[in-house]
């Protein structure tokens, strides 16, 4: 092992940053509950804390599993929820349900995936947006519906989820300010909402 005291500031930095990232890992494993500890479930642990996963996390998960790297690698990579690069600053999500996808959601990523730089979900090169479309984040009353950093916002249009983005790279501490939904909102007479094998109606009248 080198002598720590010819290693560069840079490598120490680098070294105590992958102790970090290990030490994160091991706490989130070993904060499940002790019956549903499987290698998938420590995977989700372990992205869950760091927000993706690291070769420090894949270590840790199999040396809690008593499984090899190569098998945790193996599970890991066939899911396609799991990512392995960090993310960037600030992460925006818009719903694509049914009934979002049918009050504007098409209409919104259309004029967003431009404004950031992207022609699909993904990252945006200055580090600071990661944009994905979420199955459903489960307030169809108030769609279209998004959320900036986990929390959520509704009654979307294009020019407010632009304005919203704004905020949230900006660290606006009132970046949801503009359609956050209340925890006791109640949905809107006019929209029902559905699931995937009904019909969707907007009344008018």
């Amino acid at each position: 092992m080198p002598d720590s005291s010819a290693l560069s500031s840079t490598e120490i930095d680098a070294s105590e940053a992958r102790d970090a990232l290990r030490s994160r890992a091991r706490e989130a494993i070993a904060k499940q509950p002790a019956p549903t500890v499987t290698i998938l479930s420590s995977l989700l642990a372990a992205q869950d804390e760091l927000g993706y996963l690291p070769v420090e996390a894949i270590s840790e998960v199999a040396h809690r599993m008593t499984a090899s790297a190569n098998a945790v690698w193996g599970i890991a990579s066939f899911y396609p929820n799991f990512r392995f690069t960090p993310p960037n600053r600030h992460r925006v999500e818009l719903c694509w349900g049914p009934t979002c996808h049918i009050l504007g959601a098409q209409h919104i990523l259309q004029g967003l995936l431009p404004h950031l730089g992207l022609v699909n979900e993904g990252e945006t090169e200055d580090g600071e947006i990661s944009l994905k479309l979420n199955t459903c984040l489960g307030v169809c009353a108030h769609g279209p519906a998004m959320s900036f950093d986990e929390e959520l916002a509704g009654h979307m249009s294009l020019d407010k989820a632009i304005r919203l983005v704004g905020r949230v790279k900006a660290d606006d501490p009132a970046t949801v300010a503009v359609g956050k939904i209340r925890a006791d909102a109640e949905p809107p007479e006019d929209i029902l909402m559905v699931d995937e094998d009904s019909v969707m109606e907007i009344k008018n009248d």
